[in-house]
């Protein structure tokens, strides 16, 4: 069970604008995430076909380091060398108006509800994943690694 991936929460699906230097953050941006890489993710779920201690077992998964949302525009505003424009969604909001939005629109309420949850945070320590040491993606070379495509 893997936390935030980074390709998913930090891109134009949640309100992130390389390009114009725009992010959208849900709630106040101060509660860390262990925001993950999809390939890092992927070289675990691999790792894991044979592996028999994996077997039955549950593996947490987290990135290399816990950021705030906040501290990640800071990354991506250094990779981009320039300043972003930043929205906060206030997360009560997210929350009270989630339900409603579902009688319209299962998936925008489903975003709704993911992102209100997020702003709570999520930390992931996970002694048996760091056992396995999977080299993994930071924030700071997902940032690079779009400014560069």
């Amino acid at each position: 069970m893997p936390s935030v991936f980074m390709e998913v929460w930090l891109s134009s699906l949640f309100g992130w604008d390389f390009k114009a230097a725009r992010a959208t953050i849900f709630g106040a941006g101060t509660a860390p995430i262990s925001w993950i890489s999809i390939s890092d993710v992927a070289e675990h779920a691999v790792r894991s076909i044979d592996g028999p201690r994996l077997a039955n077992r549950e593996l947490p998964l987290g990135g290399p380091e816990a950021l705030s949302p906040n501290e990640v525009v800071k990354v991506f505003e250094k990779a981009a060398g320039r300043r972003y424009t930043v929205k906060h969604i206030p997360r009560l909001m997210l929350s009270l108006l989630s339900p409603a939005i579902g009688l319209f629109n299962e998936g925008v309420a489903s975003g709704m509800s993911l992102g209100a949850q997020c702003a709570l945070g999520d930390v992931i320590d996970s002694p048996l994943q760091r056992e396995l040491a999977v080299p993994l993606t930071n924030v700071r070379e997902y940032a690079e690694r779009v400014f560069n495509a």
